[in-house]
């Protein structure tokens, strides 16, 4: 006897399915036909849970926000408490990245959504861009605060917060690399990673302090 799916346990089998599919055939390529047959369901059961193809995708990128959460935050209680703390994280994103290959892809899949999509571009900027953006900067400001905390941007110096950023433009580089295939050796990104912190460690404070 077939045992009874929970709702979560059923989202999970329809969003499986369907970032499969975004990333085999892109957002627009990608039909609600496919995805139920990929996940084993009929049409009508995933429309019964999303009203439309757009109302699963952006389903999607938040149970893909969810799933980059619960990396870094480990055990749940992950903060930054300085540079060496934030790498450890990123060491941990980046080991999933290099295991899980269709993370990066579906990455790319949101971005391309993003450029046409307000909405999409919105849930983007404000559940991955702008809180990584934020714990960067603190933990290049030497402060504490747990990751993904309501830190906005503004409360952090703004020339901090552009080297901020272009430290996220590395990480997002890195993971498009893994995304169309480019091999890396994650070793010796993390080994100069770490080297790096030294040199972030006497430009930040300098940078906060002419703020």
């Amino acid at each position: 006897m077939t045992r009874h799916l929970s709702h979560e346990e059923r989202r999970e089998q329809i969003l499986q399915a369907a970032e499969a599919l975004f990333i085999e055939k892109g957002y627009e390529a990608a039909r609600i036909n496919d995805i139920a047959e990929r996940a084993g369901l009929s049409k009508g059961a995933i429309y019964f849970r999303y009203e439309s193809k757009r109302d699963l995708f952006i389903d999607c990128i938040r149970h893909h926000f969810e799933e980059v959460q619960e990396i870094a935050l480990g055990d749940g209680t992950a903060r930054t408490q300085g540079l060496e703390d934030l790498l450890g994280v990123a060491e941990r994103f980046a080991r999933f990245v290099e295991k899980s290959p269709s993370s990066s892809k579906f990455m790319l899949v949101m971005t391309e959504a993003a450029v046409r999509d307000e909405e999409i571009r919105t849930l983007l900027v404000e559940h991955y861009h702008r809180p990584i953006v934020a714990a960067i900067g603190v933990a290049l400001r030497g402060d504490a605060m747990p990751l993904f905390s309501a830190m906005k941007l503004d409360e952090i110096d703004p020339e901090l917060a552009t080297l901020a950023q272009l430290v996220k433009s590395v990480i997002d580089g890195l993971s498009g690399s893994y995304a169309i295939g480019q091999p890396i050796d994650l070793n010796a990104v993390i080994r100069i990673g770490y080297q790096a912190i030294s040199v972030l460690s006497a430009v930040s404070p300098r940078i906060a302090a002419s703020g």
